[in-house]
């Protein structure tokens, strides 16, 4: 479909059910209007478009992008799918959030309405704000929610570890909402770049009283009745439609596009850049580099954890696989999430010389009946080697090394080793693998971004 047929491009997420659907329907009945629907699953938005098509008579402009806000590589190519298929985009809609009655995590190690409701909108603003400018009139509209003033942030416990009530975490996401939008707002203002942003009130919504009911105030989609979707979703339409609300920006407005005043906290610029430089990094950590995520993160966490279990059952063992790689090149501390530069051989080989430092750094604990070293399995034809478009020898060859460590009593003594494929000991390390400030150095920095997805030791 060509751009230039279509007044508005129109990118909603959340638009298989509730508000976000009804939106969808009520903008694709103009012809001047491009809409996107937006949902977890590919048979979903099928149907959702179909439905709308139907109720309509519009066949040429609806379409669809399936992707799971709950998992960040699925958020990142959702917005590059965009990018390619719909590069007239000119006005996103966030609209997509959950409202879980217990904690759950997502794959990514996040709390799920924090990931769902906020953090992934923050990167698909971030990553289509480009396309935004570039087309007529961008604009990005937030859907808030008159909770946002109901309780601040705790960023002692931003996932929710600790203390979980769902409308609690529900506000909490809707206020990182609103702190995001202006933040966002202020940045396009200064830099001077052509992209309107603002937040919306729905309308009635639904908060929680001290006896922990819930009393009417103003709508979690998921209460209202049909006739309320109609005129929240209307009032939407009127928003994105109007001429009036193209240039608007950083402004909190209700459901007939009448200015309203945010909490305090949502207008403080201090918690705005907080929470900014926050999620960013967050951000870099789950997008960015997963090397560093799988390959050192998970082990130095779990093995962390584990470590007073093992100190139980002693006399124990912690046994790192790492690679004959290791050593290819030094890390680059100032990019330890390869956000300059993310040749896959590069990072790998950087997650390997990694497992070293956090093997060699544990072993230089004291005496508690663990050992910890590290082993090479040799080159073997596995689904990785396969991948770079490399071959090697029997997988079954990659498992001497392990087993030997774990059962030969020859080594139950013997800690900050490191051992090759044939479990015997390599005495020539590299430098910078034994390099105590540079292990005591990824120490700190692993704690700390452990510390962002709310891990502590």
């Amino acid at each position: 479909m060509p751009g230039s047929s279509f007044k508005r491009t129109i990118l909603i997420t959340g638009s298989t059910d509730g508000i976000g659907k009804q939106t969808a329907t009520d903008l694709a009945a103009h012809p001047d209007n491009r809409v996107i629907i937006h949902g977890r699953s590919e048979e979903k938005c099928e149907a959702t478009r179909d439905q709308i098509v139907k109720e309509t008579g519009n066949p040429t402009n609806v379409d669809y992008i399936a992707a799971d806000l709950s998992v960040m590589k699925e958020v990142a190519h959702l917005a590059e799918k965009v990018k390619s298929r719909f590069p007239d985009l000119n006005v996103l809609l966030c609209n997509a959030g959950v409202l879980n009655p217990r904690r759950a995590e997502t794959m990514d190690g996040l709390e799920m309405t924090f990931q769902v409701n906020y953090l992934s909108h923050f990167i698909l603003c971030n990553r289509l704000v480009d396309v935004l400018e570039r087309n007529n009139h961008g604009r990005i509209v937030v859907v808030g929610s008159v909770l946002h003033s109901w309780t601040a942030l705790d960023w002692s416990d931003v996932m929710a570890k600790k203390d979980y009530e769902k409308y609690l975490v529900y506000s909490r996401s809707k206020l990182c909402l609103h702190l995001m939008a202006f933040a966002l707002h202020r940045r396009m203002n200064i830099a001077r770049r052509n992209v309107a942003v603002n937040v919306v009130e729905l309308g009635k919504e639904r908060e929680p009283n001290n006896n922990g009911k819930m009393r009417t105030t103003s709508a979690l989609s998921s209460s209202m009745s049909t006739l309320s979707m109609c005129r929240a979703a209307g009032n939407l339409v009127q928003l994105i439609e109007n001429p009036a609300f193209e240039t608007l920006s950083g402004k909190y407005l209700d459901s007939t596009g009448k200015q309203i005043r945010s909490g305090a906290e949502a207008t403080d610029e201090r918690l705005q850049e907080r929470l900014w430089a926050y999620s960013t990094e967050l951000a870099k950590v789950i997008s960015n580099n997963d090397f560093l995520k799988v390959n050192h993160l998970s082990h130095f966490v779990i093995s962390r954890r584990l470590r007073p279990l093992l100190q139980q059952n002693s006399p124990s063992r912690i046994i790192f696989v790492s690679s004959i790689c290791y050593d290819w090149y030094p890390l680059d501390f100032s990019d330890l999430q390869a956000d300059k530069y993310g040749d896959a051989y590069l990072q790998y080989s950087r997650s390997k010389l990694m497992n070293h430092m956090t093997a060699f750094k544990m072993a230089r604990a004291k005496e508690d009946g663990v050992t910890v070293n590290v082993l090479e399995p040799g080159v073997c034809e596995t689904k990785l080697l396969k991948r770079g478009g490399y071959s090697g020898g029997p997988v079954k060859d990659g498992s001497v090394a392990p087993v030997y460590l774990v059962m030969s009593d020859e080594v139950k003594s013997i800690t900050g080793a490191y051992f090759n494929n044939r479990g015997k000991r390599i005495t020539t390390l590299s430098a910078d693998s034994t390099d105590v400030k540079q292990q005591d150095r990824l120490w700190t920095m692993s704690e700390e971004i452990c510390a962002r997805f709310g891990i502590t030791f």
